[in-house]
């Protein structure tokens, strides 16, 4: 019963994660000429499940241990209850980022590793890389290089939720 606020608080969290990243609701794009990338709602939506099975494995883990089970544990319930709020947090990362591309540079925004932003005026040469396993026309990588050095690195992945 003690491993029962752990997991609930883990969840609740999470739910809290995942309601505090998605995008507001009706908002558009003042500028018709901006565009706008967020990462392919696969990602997140695996991270969710991932997440909810390994808080189904803390939970067995908990009743285990409140039937008396030797082999269940503290440190095996730690261990799920940790890769679960890891989960639920790339969750909250992967639903949270955006890459917005418009007249003034590109901008990226995302939860966990803050804001990029580096201004057309700025950027020296865009270098856009090939992935051999990516489909056609999704790039490997697409970096900005501002001042001899690299300003910004958007792998081709994540631009897979454009417009």
């Amino acid at each position: 019963m003690r491993a029962l606020v752990p997991v609930l608080t883990v969840a609740v969290l999470g739910v809290l994660g995942l309601m505090a990243a998605r995008p507001g609701r009706g908002a558009g794009s003042p500028d018709p000429d901006r565009l706008e990338y967020r990462m392919p709602r696969v990602w997140p939506a695996t991270m969710a499940v991932c997440g909810v099975i390994i808080l189904g494995f803390a939970a067995l883990c908990a009743y285990e241990m409140h039937r008396g089970n030797p082999t269940a544990t503290w440190p095996v319930l730690a261990f799920f209850l940790g890769f679960a709020a890891f989960a639920l947090l790339a969750c909250a990362q992967f639903l949270s980022w955006r890459v917005s591309v418009d007249g003034w540079g590109v901008r990226v925004r995302r939860l966990l590793f803050g804001a990029r932003d580096v201004a057309w005026a700025d950027v020296d040469a865009v270098s856009v890389g090939v992935n051999r396993y990516a489909p056609p026309g999704v790039p490997g990588a697409v970096v900005l290089m501002s001042g001899g050095r690299r300003a910004a690195t958007l792998d081709g992945m994540y631009l897979g939720g454009g417009r």
